[in-house]
């Protein structure tokens, strides 16, 4: 301390050490904090403070914190916390404030309120710095403490922090540095070597400053932050903070006893019970309000701002997968944040950005492909691509009246609103651009290994078993030597190696040294380096720099030559595993062995006179041939099998270059001494192009081979029970069990096999059959069984589909009959003729104890048709007859007996294979006894006896008294309850005065059975509890009709349930001057009455958890609080969403083709109204939005070219708007608002006792983007006929609502209103589609086998009783609905048996590929076309009902999946072939249902508008009559065209023929204008494919191509112009429906020219996939262009060339500049026919420069000018490009360019 007042003053830690003491404890870690001393740095202490003070009174603060170790154990912490706070002394309770009163009883209130004084002024004082230094301190939470090896989460830091304040300001700056976490062996041995990061290292600064008088200001900034998130990083942080609840022992408490409920229906007093509901809050008045003068502004009169500005500006989330010992990437999501914040103290406001990119890892290519794509901008010409953004707003609201409840933005009642206060705060979520979302069968791969990686996380499975840990691992599968070279950019274990020399078989891994281009690049883009190996093979003389970035195959040219003289060539083979590559130098020739036995392989020797064994090709595996044996003299390959002979004949695999789809079959003959079949084996060649060395392309020598050994037919098994196969020449058969296969390598065409079923039914089944050649796919094999007294026959499937030249064989039955009755079952078939002789040889009888499937079949004659059969109980009659091939429906069939009936619920479902149906027959009445104890039931009549069900079991009950009535009782007990009715869906509480109290009895009743649920006593399960609050009044009560009545006296509390529970249940009370009130006691209500004396008194009627309470009160505070009215609460918090839009993109990036596109949009243009002093905006109807749209684009089109229009109109002789200040003048004033609705919207908004939630789906649309598809829309709206959407508003697709009541007391939900809106909408499906959508999402890992189909199947099929009922449980969690509504959903299917199909990976397909056409022809039926069939499903409602979770759903989608399955066999299954004539029916039938319903609609609407309604209804009779016939016989036409069209035998005129329907016309002259072309296209057509045919075929096949064209052609000369006709029929008609639905509405007020609706298109075109197969961010523009040249000149260019780049060269787009990989074009819009011709063109070498840039556009330097007319030409060698937007020639030219340099030009 200095004289001048100065003054210093040190302090400093040097060590503080926390130590585990425990004596029964082991650990490593004695000191779990102390001072550690860091290498290179001064000693110094643990925490160092200095303070210092100068003569002008500055003051400085510093504290250091470094040198510390800190180690966390959690169950140690919770330990110490638990020592600290078990013994501290509780803190005194505060007394409840107190209001001093006066005698009035109100509070007193201060009338005014003064201003606050100024404080006293503080002597001025220095400046005050704070600093704050934590140096790298050396955190660890570790897992174990007895281990120095666990693992453990190392978290380090530096913070610095600097305070300056003084008496104005305050400046505030610091930061916090290198902040990391990862995850590593604690050890410091073994910490670097074992690190992996959680979150790389950042930093977080910030800056501010506190102003006396101005206010706050804040910056805080956080650079890039990189998550990686892995299994192993979520289990070590699982297992860590287990500690903080595995640590505590808890006491057991002991096992509660049964229930006694002896006094539940006793009468207790009130005072003695303590209700919710009576516990009012003592709360203060409220006052009238008192003025209160305004408060003198602040200092300066500036306002006191604060403000927050946070930046950051990278955020990358890494998921990964651990695979060995490394961290493989997966997904990738990149998201940056910003966000403003003011005066978070008053009224806070808060806005932020989020801009979000999501991406997957392509292993196979090396690229981050997107998930989340970029937005696509397009400016001048140019594309660039911006992230995602997501933009929010947080806003705290003033204490203003709002005008009314924005729960939606336009609501259906025009009444005058109600005022409500603004939500406290309001949450904003919006975005300006759709969210685009792409999903491929490569993304669905990762997702999957992804879900299996974090899956396991919590037991942390082993990770994924490792093929390499290395990046590049290289195998040598030659017979020669190969040298690999290192140099500098790879190592060999961390060695300096720098070539490897590898034997044949052997391998090596290489690590890259450099991983910066290992690293992941930005989002959405590849690798741009070129990684490449350098590998040699001496002997060969080749030597050659490989490309090892993708995993791809490449052919190189060696120096070696075969003996004809021809080049030879290996193939370096790159695999993806993981983040590693496989590189493999093999042949060009391998041999995959699809056998269950091994195969040597031979080839002939030079000499051409021995053999030599090359190896041997295992089961399922895969043996590259030498280069020896490939490049032999023959070619020839020969195969060999132990105990056979080698195969006489050869593959020549050379042979597959001029018939790639080559197959033989292979004979091996066996040895001597072993007589026996030969063993046959299909050779089946492959041909694939591969890269050629290191360029892109793929030439006419770089290919590969692969050779498939497959067995000539393989027989499975989906029977239950099992099969043995007889194979030819065997003595020994195989057994097959249930879902088991063998392979047949003896089986010739032509051999017999012999199948036996050995212990079904104990009889001996036996069948033998021929195999065919070309078997059909479905044939009936008959069993003969001769066991017994009688001969009997099973006649059972056989599919057998044909794969590479395999048959593949599945043996099923068509039906398994599955009895769970109990009883002994008889079936019979109701379609093969059963006579007195051998009746009981064709009834099949079922046991009740055989639990297992029983197979039912019919005779051949019938196995292929519409199948019936009845079903008889134990001596019963014969049920009517019930169709088994409708499945996935249900029903009941009655067996009568002379007293009583059986009721048999049949459920039909289809197994796994797709080929069995599985019939379940149940009881349709099901006990089911969920109490812990047993309990009896007994019917009316008193000759039966009681039943008795034990606990927890289900067993089947059988009716004998048609009253459907039943009473019960506890097991061993004398008390019955009442009866009970199980006619209909009821739930009721069954009265007992014993200790049990009760029996809590549900019935669910649906079409197909009938479930009775009994359980134990639950709370809330009695019919009422009456309380009664009042003082001196008593009340009566007694059920409806039934006497006697009870008497409920002041102050008591009783428990009720109904008397007689099988009638009508109304509760009936009486109080005060109120006589005989019913009450049916599943509402909620209020109200007030008299007593007797005149007094008010009040009744509620409420849910008090799950019980139903009716209260009397004299108390209005009590009975509103219990009713507990929230619907003018004031809201806490709103939240609205708002998404422009939503996009999913479905690709099959395998088969580079673009499946679907689902879009959620946004709607068109949308005007509102709004009424002076209100904030509600309110859409107008369709017809005023169209009629006010069209006025105004014609005021701003004459605005913008400079006119004077007037802004005030008349419209319709109603409206007068006025667009300059965008009011409404007449017929009433309102503000004007044009508008859209976002495609997703919605709001959610909370308070303390209700949640409301309401959303929209604006417009829903799936596309389906293959390029030869029949229906390009497969889903989208339908609108409303334009006579009912005139005078309504726009609705959305899909609008939901709810109002949630929330209370505090309970954990019931009780739901006040739920509703849900779907508009009608058609479903177009096509087989290409359906295909391709299978293709695209099929994931192999789901593809199962044929044994697990038949084990799943055969695990349903026996299951219990109770398991195939849906059993209700009483206990379980329940919500309440007062009102749940579920809208009726009008649907229009069609379907087409053609369409595009997708390109096929290759492989087997799975046995459910074809399920429609197989199930069908199972049935008998043949489905061709479905056009517009219609299925109306009705509307699910369920009012004052208690529903779980799973009860709803279950509910719901078997009320709508019933509903549709029915339909479809009635409508689909029974339609004529040709067409839709049903159509005509369905149409006069809608029009006599308008006449009946609309006027009574028009009525309801008001008296004024039911004259309108009635010419509604007249002119839908009309439509429908005129209109479904011309409807009709247009899709009769077309139905007939379509066959005739395939008469052609060519399928690129059906696909052109598709494409020309597709393109619907617009109006009727269009539409004749198209079906003429149709008509002279055809003729055309016929004519020229005469000449055309033959040739083309010639060229594709030679000789018998000619032969095959020629008939093509003559067929087409008849069929082509056949079919023209028959289109433009079609067409012509269709026009005549287009017509009729556009003057439809001149009958009512001429809605023609201002309701015109467009045909529904694709909502973009097909993707552009680019050469290197890398999947972008979709670019419209390059779609477009790729669209053009797959249709110029009828698909001529699809497959030669490839499309770079286009430009629009005019304003009205008519005419294009289009460049491919190998020419340029000059395109014409035809608008004529509707396409685009081609006015010249050249391929690139043909160009004699560089294009140049000139005034007119592009000049092209080409040569002499070609004969011919051209719209656009130049001066003799060039050619002028009419481009007349500088930017986009600008940009062509660099294209041209780029585009000549990559082809060398």
């Amino acid at each position: 301390m200095e004289s001048d007042g100065a003054v210093e003053c040190r302090v400093s830690l040097s060590d503080c050490v926390l130590q585990d003491t425990r004596p029964d404890k082991e650990t490593c870690f004695p000191r779990l904090m102390e001072k550690v001393t860091r290498v290179g740095k001064p000693t110094a202490g643990m925490i160092n403070v200095m303070f210092s003070q100068k003569a002008n009174q500055d003051k400085t603060l510093e504290v250091r914190v470094s040198s510390v170790s800190l180690i966390l154990f959690l169950p140690y912490l919770m330990l110490l916390m638990e020592f600290f706070t078990k013994n501290m002394p509780e803190a005194p309770k505060k007394p409840p404030p107190s209001a001093s009163k006066p005698a009035g009883g109100k509070p007193q209130r201060p009338t005014t309120l003064e201003p606050p004084r100024p404080a006293a002024s503080a002597p001025a004082s220095g400046r005050l710095t704070l600093q704050l230094t934590v140096e790298r301190p050396d955190v660890a939470l570790v897992e174990d403490l007895k281990d120095i090896n666990t693992r453990a989460v190392v978290f380090d830091n530096e913070v610095r922090l600097k305070v300056q304040q003084t008496a104005e300001k305050t400046n505030i700056m610091g930061d916090i540095s290198r902040v990391q976490l990862f995850t590593c062996v604690y050890s410091p041995e073994q910490r670097e070597k074992t690190m992996n990061e959680i979150v790389s290292p950042f930093s977080v600064s910030v800056i501010g400053s506190i102003t006396e008088g101005r206010g706050t200001r804040l910056q805080v900034e956080v650079t890039d932050v990189k998550l990686h998130v892995n299994a192993a990083a979520i289990h070590l942080l699982t297992s860590i903070s287990s500690g903080l609840t595995g640590s505590s022992v808890r006491a057991e408490a002991p096992a509660a006893g049964p229930p006694s409920w002896g006094s539940l229906w006793d009468t207790h007093q009130l005072r003695t019970l303590d209700f919710w509901f009576m516990q009012t809050e003592v709360g203060e008045e409220m006052c009238e309000e008192v003025p209160v003068p305004a408060l003198p502004a602040a200092s300066g009169g500036v306002r006191q701002e604060e403000e927050l500005i946070f930046k950051a500006r990278s955020l990358s989330v890494t998921v990964e997968q651990v695979v060995g010992a490394r961290n493989v990437p997966l997904v990738l999501l990149d998201a940056a944040f910003e966000a403003q914040v003011k005066d978070w103290s008053s009224k806070l406001l808060a806005e932020s950005s989020l801009t979000l990119e999501l991406a997957y890892y392509n292993s196979r290519l090396a690229a981050w492909e997107p998930i989340i794509e970029c937005v696509e901008r397009r400016e001048s010409g140019m594309v660039s691509f911006s992230p995602w953004e997501l933009h929010m707003k947080v806003e705290k609201n003033d204490d203003v009246l709002d005008v009314a409840s924005p729960l939606s933005p336009a609501s259906e009642s025009g009444a005058d609103s109600v005022n409500f206060l603004p939500p406290v705060m309001s949450v904003t979520v919006s975005t300006k651009d759709p969210l685009e979302m792409t999903v491929t069968r490569t993304c669905l791969d990762v997702l999957t290994s992804l879900q299996e990686s974090l899956g396991g996380a919590l037991e942390l499975t082993p990770p994924v078993a490792d093929e390499t840990d290395a990046h590049f691992l290289i195998r040598n599968r030659l017979e020669q030597q190969a040298v690999v070279a290192t140099g500098s950019e790879y190592t060999v274990h961390g060695s300096d190696i720098e070539e490897v020399v590898l034997e044949q078989g052997a391998e090596v891994p290489l690590m890259a040294r450099d991983l910066s281009s290992l690293q992941r690049p930005g989002t959405s883009t590849a690798l741009d380096s070129n990684r490449t190996i350098h590998i040699k093979v001496p002997s060969l003389g080749w030597s050659a720099d490989v490309p090892v970035t993708r995993a791809e195959s490449r052919f190189f040219r060696v120096a070696r030559r075969r003996p004809d003289g021809a080049e030879c060539g290996l193939v370096a083979d790159i695999r993806a595993h993981f983040d590693s590559k496989i590189v493999t130098l093999r042949s060009c020739v391998q041999v995959e062995n699809h056998q269950s036995v091994p195969v040597k392989v031979y080839y002939m020797n030079s000499g051409g006179n021995e053999l030599q064994c090359v190896g041997v090709a295992e089961p399922d595996g895969m043996l590259p041939l030498p280069l020896s044996a490939v490049y032999s003299s023959t070619a020839e390959l020969f195969f060999g099998v132990d105990g056979y002979t080698v195969s006489l004949l050869p593959f020549v695999w050379r042979d597959l270059q001029k018939n790639p789809d080559l197959t033989m079959t292979l004979k091996c003959d066996s040895k001597s001494g072993q007589p026996g079949q030969p063993f046959c084996m299909l050779c089946h060649g492959e041909m694939k192009p591969v890269l050629f060395e290191t360029s892109r392309a793929k030439t006419l020598a770089s290919r590969t081979y692969r050779v498939h050994l497959r067995p000539p037919a393989v027989l499975s098994n989906l029977l239950p029970v099992a099969l043995t196969y007889l194979r030819p020449g065997d003595l020994e058969p195989v057994t097959l069990e249930p879902g088991g296969s063998c392979q047949m390598p003896t089986a010739q065409t032509g051999d017999r096999v012999a199948l036996q079923l050995l212990s079904y039914l104990d009889r001996r089944w036996s069948c033998s059959k021929q195999l065919e050649a070309e078997p059909d796919e479905l044939t009936v094999w008959t069993f003969l069984s001769a066991d017994g007294d009688y001969q009997t026959d099973l006649s059972l499937g056989m599919h057998t589909r044909t794969v590479c030249g395999s048959q593949l064989m599945s043996l099923y039955a068509p039906f398994w009959m599955i009895n769970r009755t109990g009883k002994m079952l008889t079936y019979k078939n109701c379609l093969d003729e059963v006579h007195s002789v051998n009746e009981t040889s064709n009834l099949i009888y079922h046991p009740e104890t055989f639990l297992e499937p029983v197979l039912f079949s019919f005779k051949p004659s019938s196995f292929f048709s519409k199948k019936k059969a009845a079903v008889r109980v134990e001596d019963s009659e014969w049920s009517d007859k019930f169709s088994l091939d409708t499945v996935g429906s249900g029903g009941t069939v009655t067996c009568a007996t002379h007293n009583w009936d059986y009721g048999i619920s049949v459920q039909i479902q289809l197994s796994q294979s797709g080929l069995t149906r599985q019939v379940y027959l149940l009881p349709s009445v099901v006990l089911a006894n969920s109490a812990p104890f047993a309990i009896q039931v007994h019917e009316p009549a008193p000759e039966e006896d009681w039943i008795t069900v034990p606990a927890n079991t289900s067993q089947p009950f059988w009716p004998r008294d048609r009253a459907k009535e039943l009473r019960c009782r506890v097991a061993d007990t004398s008390e019955e309850t009442t009866y009970f009715s199980y006619k209909s869906t009821n739930t009721c509480l069954l009265h007992l005065s014993n200790t049990y109290g009760g029996i809590s009895m549900s019935v669910q009743v649906s079409e197909a059975s009938t479930i009775i649920t009994l359980d134990d006593y639950v709370d809330g399960m009695a019919a009422v509890r009456l309380i009664n609050n009042t003082d001196n009044e008593e009340v009566a009560y007694h059920q409806k009709r039934f006497e006697p009545h009870s008497v409920l006296k002041p102050g008591e509390v009783r428990l009720y349930t109904w008397q007689r529970p099988a009638s009508e249940r109304q509760l009936s009370w009486s109080c005060g001057k109120v006589k005989e009130r019913l009450d049916t006691l599943v509402k909620d209500g209020i109200g007030q009455f008299e007593g007797k004396d005149g007094n008010l008194l009040y009744w509620v009627s409420f849910l008090d958890g799950m019980q139903r309470t009716l209260m009397f009160t004299t108390d209005v505070v009590v009975a509103t609080q219990a009713h507990n009215a929230v619907e003018l609460e004031r809201i806490d918090q709103e939240i609205t969403v708002s998404i422009e839009g939503v996009g999913l993109s479905l690709v099959n990036n395998v088969s580079q083709t673009d499946v679907m596109y689902m879009g959620i949009t946004s709607s068109g243009v949308v005007w509102e109204t709004q009424k002076a002093l209100h904030k509600r905006y309110r859409a107008m109807t369709s017809l005023q939005c169209s009629i006010l749209e069209r006025a105004h684009q014609n005021f701003m089109n004459q605005v913008q070219v400079g006119g004077n229009p007037q802004p005030r109109v008349v419209l319709d002789n109603k409206m007068e708007v006025d667009f300059s200040i965008m009011q409404m003048l007449q017929p009433n004033r309102r503000f004007l608002r044009r508008t859209f609705q976002s495609g997703l919207w919605l709001q959610l908004r909370t308070s303390t006792h209700q949640r409301q939630l309401h959303a929209k789906l604006n417009r829903l649309q799936v596309d389906n983007q293959l390029l030869d598809s029949v229906f390009p829309v497969v889903l989208a709206p339908v609108p409303p006929p334009k006579s009912v959407a005139a005078d309504n508003e726009p609705k959305p697709f899909v609008e939901m609502s709810m109002v949630e009541r929330l209370a505090e007391h309970t954990f019931i939900k009780q739901f006040k209103y739920c509703k849900m809106l779907v508009q009608e909408f058609h479903v177009k499906l096509d087989q290409g589609f359906i295909n391709a959508l299978v293709d695209a999402l099929s994931v192999d890992k789901l593809n199962r086998n044929t044994k697990e189909l038949v084990e799943s199947d055969l695990e349903v099929a026996t299951e219990e009783l109770s398991k195939k009922v849906a059993i209700r449980s009483l206990q379980e969690q329940r919500n309440f609905y007062d009102n749940l509504h579920f809208s009726p959903l009008k649907i229009h299917v069609s379907f087409s048996m053609t369409g595009g199909a997708s390109s096929s990976s290759g492989g087997s397909p799975p046995i459910t590929s074809g399920f429609i056409n197989l199930l069908l022809q199972s049935v008998g039926v043949t489905l061709t076309e479905i056009q517009d069939v219609v299925f109306k499903l009705a509307y699910f409602e369920r009012e004052h009902q208690f529903l779980s979770q799973s009860e709803l759903t279950s509910e719901v989608v078997a009320h709508y999946t019933g509903q549709a399955v029915k339909q479809l066999y009635v409508l689909v299954l029974g339609l004529d072939v040709i067409g839709n004539p049903f159509g005509l029916v369905v149409g006069l039938t809608d029009g006599v249902s308008d006449l009946f319903y609309e006027p009574i609609q028009g009525a309801i609407q008001g008296p004024g508008e039911f004259a309108e309604g009635l010419a509604l209804g007249v002119t839908s009779l009309f439509s429908h009559a005129v209109g479904g016939t011309a409807g009709a016989v247009s899709r009769i036409t077309g139905t007939l065209g379509k066959g005739i069209a395939a008469l052609t035998l060519d399928e690129d005129y059906q696909q052109r023929r598709r494409e020309a329907l597709n393109r619907r016309p617009t109006d009727f002259t269009s539409g004749i204008a198209q079906s003429g072309r149709g008509l002279f296209m055809g003729v055309v057509d016929g004519v020229t494919g005469v000449v055309k045919k033959p040739l083309e075929g010639a060229q594709e096949e030679g000789a018998l191509g000619f032969v095959k064209g020629m008939g093509k052609g003559m067929v087409g000369l008849f069929t082509r112009p056949t079919s023209g006709v028959v289109d433009f029929a079609s067409g012509s008609f269709d026009a005549v429906k287009r017509w009729r639905k556009q003057t439809d509405l001149k009958l009512i007020k001429k809605l023609n020219r201002t309701m015109d609706q467009d045909e529904v298109t694709r909502l973009r075109p097909p993707r552009h996939f680019q050469a290197d197969r890398i999947i972008r961010p979709y670019v419209r523009h390059e779609a477009e262009g790729a669209k053009m040249l797959l249709e110029l000149e009828k698909g001529r260019y699809a497959t030669t060339d490839a499309y770079v780049a286009h430009a629009i060269c005019r304003a009205d787009r008519r005419v294009v500049f289009l460049l491919t990989d190998f020419r340029v074009f000059l395109l014409n819009r035809n608008e004529i026919f509707g396409n685009w011709q081609v006015d010249w063109t050249y391929m690139w070498k043909e160009l004699s420069g560089p294009p140049k840039l000139t005034a007119k556009g592009l000049e092209l330097r080409v040569p002499a000018a070609k004969k011919g007319f051209s719209l656009f030409g130049g001066s003799e060698g060039a050619k002028t490009v009419p481009i007349t937007d500088k930017t986009s020639a600008e940009w062509m030219k660099n294209k041209m360019t780029e585009t000549m340099q990559q082809y060398n030009v």
